[in-house]
């Protein structure tokens, strides 16, 4: 095969699929930590991003996946600080131990069955979406 009819191959792109969650203000680590111990337990194959209000599950590591647990995140984020105010959002944010940190402000990401220490997601999610089609990105 040529390089030209190599190039018209294209792959669809993975579903990305979003789920908004009704939030649970009185106990807000509650049903995150729940989703989070059905993926993280049954070591799933895939991506997913957790918080309170969204999970996001793709079945590979796309910068479509990345692009929307970003938005989701951010989303998030605000919804806190209307319902908070902004500096008490941080303010708790920082008060919290890091599990709480992840379940409650700023999500976990899983991938591959692995958590994902939010200090890496920026360089993990580059390094993925590097990788060709063929290769799985193990976290």
């Amino acid at each position: 095969m040529n390089v030209a009819n190599r190039e018209m191959l294209s792959f669809p792109e993975p579903t990305v699929t979003v789920k908004t969650h009704p939030v649970n203000w009185d106990d807000l680590g509650e049903e995150t930590g729940a989703r989070v111990l059905e993926i993280g337990g049954r070591k799933l194959m895939g991506c997913f991003y957790l918080c309170p209000m969204f999970t996001i599950s793709c079945s590979q590591p796309t910068p479509s996946f990345f692009r929307k647990a970003r938005r989701c995140q951010a989303a998030w984020c605000r919804t806190m600080s209307q319902v908070l105010g902004s500096s008490n959002r941080r303010r708790a944010a920082r008060r919290a131990n890091p599990i709480e940190r992840q379940l409650l402000f700023t999500g976990i990401l899983i991938v591959n069955g692995n958590h994902i220490d939010p200090r890496e997601w920026s360089a993990f999610g580059r390094r993925c979406v590097r990788k060709s089609r063929k290769e799985v990105c193990h976290g």
